[in-house]
């Protein structure tokens, strides 16, 4: 089994994220660059490819800790699954999560690359 299935599970996370029946999906990555394991598991959403499934939003640590903060506490509730993208993912810095998840978000799902919240 590859590392990337088996250290990271991010089938796991995509399974909760479908059984969720939220079509909104914003993913946090720091510095991100490509990442072949999601966009896979989500059908090149990353990349630009169509995918109706989904309503997807990028945000980047780089850009800043507050503009995530800021979007994260407008989101409507109940309709949002959030992938927090974590340790050896990107040759990266990552920040942790607490730093900018707004309080009333539940983590779902916590692997050593990813983290998944309900809003």
């Amino acid at each position: 089994m590859p590392e990337w299935e088996n250290t990271y599970e991010i089938s796991k996370v995509n399974d909760l994220i479908d059984n969720s029946g939220k079509k909104d999906l914003i993913y946090i990555g720091s510095e991100y660059r490509a990442n072949p394991q999601f966009s896979f598991y989500f059908k090149g959403i990353d990349i630009g490819w169509k995918n109706s499934k989904y309503d997807f939003v990028l945000l980047d640590t780089k850009n800043g800790i507050e503009g995530i903060k800021r979007k994260l506490s407008t989101i409507k509730e109940n309709e949002f699954n959030i992938i927090v993208e974590k340790d050896n993912i990107n040759r990266s810095e990552y920040v942790t999560p607490d730093i900018f998840i707004p309080p009333g978000f539940k983590l779902i799902y916590s692997t050593r690359g990813y983290e998944l919240y309900q809003n």
